[in-house]
């Protein structure tokens, strides 16, 4: 908002008033590139808007109709010249829109490296056809250090379920369902149809030897022939209880490790404040990070407090 900084900007601003096409066009070009690469576009910029926004009872977007400019509270479009004299009369009323915003800080105090965490990084990756179409020097875009901070108990639990810290920061079911596939039998079911089968088979067999001597014990064997039916499904039944309490378990433990390695689903930066580990750890806590945080490492870190 400082005037004397506007108005060092106002050849800038000039320049996206008179040939904002140019502008229309870089920025579809790398938005055009970064969808081929994969990515995607962190801002979708309004077609018909130009980057800048006039600031008279609020803020309101520049833009275009038929090659001329008009903003919401004025409505009647006018030609770019009529804007580029009001730019001259009072550069503080033009603001930077979100992708033109790093050119003109470049612009007004040259950069030279900025530190950003991955939205950012996206922006700006978009902001690049800006740079270029205004011949402003990019700063070089470095990732902000990241990490996550585990306590021994959470350590703990994390060993004990026989997994790594970093496979909480993805899908936590699908993190349980991995670890119930391997932790149990995915063929129980059937190794019990199979034994239950197995077992009546021979019961079967020894029937026909015993009422080939005595018939009158053929009901006998029918009846215990059910027993053991019933039996082989009770305890069929049990195991898989007993698995369902244990599962619910183990579930609510991952969770909870989930809840303190990646709150919400986010980074813990975004949940949990400073204050938390302070008061747990002292202000000592502060000198710990600082050291385990290496300059320059764009891999994220595990800290112990």
């Amino acid at each position: 908002a400082d005037v004397e900084a506007k108005a060092l900007c106002a050849p800038l601003f000039a320049e996206e008033i008179a040939r904002h096409q140019l502008t229309a066009s870089a920025l579809g070009e790398i938005g055009q590139r970064l969808e081929e690469s994969g990515y995607h576009r962190q801002v979708e910029h309004p077609e018909g808007h130009t980057h800048l926004f006039h600031v008279t009872n609020g803020r309101h977007a520049l833009r275009v109709t038929d090659g001329q400019l008009w903003t919401d509270p004025e409505g009647t479009p006018q030609t770019s010249d009529v804007w580029v004299r009001r730019l001259k009369d009072s550069p503080a009323s033009f603001s930077p829109g979100v992708l033109f915003r790093p050119v003109a800080q470049s612009y007004l105090l040259p950069v030279v490296a900025v530190v950003c965490g991955p939205s950012e990084i996206a922006y700006w990756a978009q902001s690049r056809a800006l740079f270029d179409r205004f011949s402003v020097t990019m700063p070089v875009v470095l990732p902000r250090m990241s990490a996550t901070i585990i306590e021994k108990k959470i350590q703990s639990g994390v060993e004990s379920l026989g997994h790594e810290v970093s496979e909480f920061f993805g899908d936590v079911e699908a993190l349980i369902n991995k670890h119930f596939e391997r932790s149990f039998p995915s063929d129980l079911t059937q190794r019990f149809e199979a034994e239950k089968r197995d077992s009546l088979e021979r019961l079967a067999r020894l029937k026909d030897i015993v009422i080939s001597f005595e018939p009158t014990l053929d009901r006998t064997f029918e009846v215990d022939a059910g027993k053991i039916a019933s039996t082989w499904g009770r305890l069929e039944d049990k195991v898989f209880q007993a698995h369902k309490r244990k599962g619910d378990e183990i579930r609510a433990r991952f969770y909870k490790l989930a809840a303190h390695l990646r709150p919400e689903g986010r980074p813990q930066e975004r949940v949990f404040g400073i204050v938390y580990y302070i008061n747990k750890y002292g202000f000592d806590f502060i000198e710990r990070v600082i050291h385990q945080l290496p300059v320059g490492a764009p891999d994220h870190r595990i800290i112990v407090p």
